[in-house]
Protein backbone atom coordinates (compact mmCIF):
# COMPACT_ATOMS: atom_id res chain seq x y z
CA UNK A 1 0.00 0.00 0.00
CA UNK A 2 3.12 2.37 1.37
CA UNK A 3 4.51 1.88 -2.49
CA UNK A 4 1.30 2.85 -4.09
CA UNK A 5 1.22 5.98 -1.97
CA UNK A 6 5.02 7.03 -2.98
CA UNK A 7 3.70 6.21 -6.78
CA UNK A 8 1.22 9.08 -6.63
CA UNK A 9 4.09 11.52 -6.03
CA UNK A 10 2.51 13.41 -3.71
CA UNK A 11 4.51 14.50 -0.50
CA UNK A 12 2.29 13.80 2.38
CA UNK A 13 2.32 13.35 5.88
CA UNK A 14 -1.29 11.51 5.82
CA UNK A 15 -1.86 8.01 4.30
CA UNK A 16 -5.22 8.75 3.62
CA UNK A 17 -4.38 12.45 2.02
CA UNK A 18 -6.23 14.51 -1.13
CA UNK A 19 -3.94 13.03 -4.10
CA UNK A 20 -4.61 16.93 -6.04
CA UNK A 21 -6.08 19.73 -5.11
CA UNK A 22 -9.38 20.75 -5.22
CA UNK A 23 -11.57 24.14 -4.16
CA UNK A 24 -11.38 23.00 -0.48
CA UNK A 25 -7.88 21.46 -0.07
CA UNK A 26 -5.12 21.28 -1.10
CA UNK A 27 -3.07 18.26 -2.74
CA UNK A 28 -1.43 16.12 0.31
CA UNK A 29 -3.24 17.17 3.46
CA UNK A 30 -5.26 15.34 5.33
CA UNK A 31 -9.24 13.89 4.89
CA UNK A 32 -11.35 15.20 7.34
CA UNK A 33 -12.94 12.53 9.17
CA UNK A 34 -16.45 13.91 8.02
CA UNK A 35 -15.52 13.56 4.45
CA UNK A 36 -13.81 9.96 4.54
CA UNK A 37 -16.72 8.65 6.64
CA UNK A 38 -19.82 10.31 4.26
CA UNK A 39 -17.76 9.22 1.14
CA UNK A 40 -17.47 5.66 2.97
CA UNK A 41 -20.66 5.39 2.71
CA UNK A 42 -21.20 6.32 -0.40
CA UNK A 43 -19.51 3.56 -1.77
CA UNK A 44 -20.88 1.13 0.66
CA UNK A 45 -24.43 1.77 -0.63
CA UNK A 46 -23.48 1.45 -3.97
CA UNK A 47 -22.54 -2.10 -3.40
CA UNK A 48 -25.78 -3.29 -2.79
CA UNK A 49 -25.78 -5.38 -0.23
CA UNK A 50 -28.38 -6.30 1.98
CA UNK A 51 -28.06 -5.82 5.87
CA UNK A 52 -31.38 -7.81 6.92
CA UNK A 53 -32.04 -6.53 10.35
CA UNK A 54 -28.93 -5.22 10.52
CA UNK A 55 -26.96 -1.48 9.95
CA UNK A 56 -23.95 -1.62 7.29
CA UNK A 57 -20.57 -0.63 9.00
CA UNK A 58 -19.53 2.71 9.26
CA UNK A 59 -15.90 3.78 8.88
CA UNK A 60 -14.66 4.03 11.91
CA UNK A 61 -15.83 -0.09 12.63
CA UNK A 62 -14.14 -0.81 10.34
CA UNK A 63 -11.17 1.28 11.44
CA UNK A 64 -11.74 -0.42 14.64
CA UNK A 65 -11.64 -3.65 13.37
CA UNK A 66 -8.56 -3.21 11.56
CA UNK A 67 -6.93 -2.19 14.33
CA UNK A 68 -8.15 -5.45 16.77
CA UNK A 69 -6.85 -7.55 13.91
CA UNK A 70 -3.44 -5.81 13.28
CA UNK A 71 -2.84 -5.60 17.11
CA UNK A 72 -3.39 -9.48 16.95
CA UNK A 73 -0.64 -9.43 14.22
CA UNK A 74 1.91 -7.59 16.82
CA UNK A 75 1.51 -4.57 14.56
CA UNK A 76 1.81 -0.83 16.75
CA UNK A 77 -1.13 0.26 15.74
CA UNK A 78 -0.75 3.69 17.58
CA UNK A 79 1.75 4.21 14.46
CA UNK A 80 -0.68 2.59 12.07
CA UNK A 81 -3.65 5.15 13.05
CA UNK A 82 -1.53 7.95 13.21
CA UNK A 83 -2.40 8.61 16.90
CA UNK A 84 0.04 10.93 19.25
CA UNK A 85 -1.33 8.55 22.00
CA UNK A 86 -1.64 5.05 23.35
CA UNK A 87 -4.69 6.03 25.27
CA UNK A 88 -6.37 7.51 22.02
CA UNK A 89 -5.33 4.13 20.35
CA UNK A 90 -6.82 1.23 23.00
CA UNK A 91 -9.93 3.38 22.39
CA UNK A 92 -9.85 1.70 18.71
CA UNK A 93 -9.68 -1.79 20.49
CA UNK A 94 -13.15 -1.74 22.02
CA UNK A 95 -15.26 -4.19 20.09
CA UNK A 96 -18.22 -2.92 22.22
CA UNK A 97 -19.39 -6.49 22.59
CA UNK A 98 -19.97 -6.70 19.04
CA UNK A 99 -18.11 -9.48 16.84
CA UNK A 100 -17.31 -9.64 13.32
CA UNK A 101 -18.47 -12.27 11.11
CA UNK A 102 -16.69 -13.38 8.12
CA UNK A 103 -19.94 -13.54 4.69
CA UNK A 104 -17.68 -15.04 2.47
CA UNK A 105 -15.50 -18.54 2.99
CA UNK A 106 -11.88 -18.12 2.86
Amino acid sequence: MLAEIDAQGVKSDYIIHFSHSTTSAEKGSCVLASTLSMNFKKNIDLLGLDYGEQTQPTFHEIRSLSERLYREQGVDTKILLGHKSQRQTDLYNDNRSIEYQYLIDF
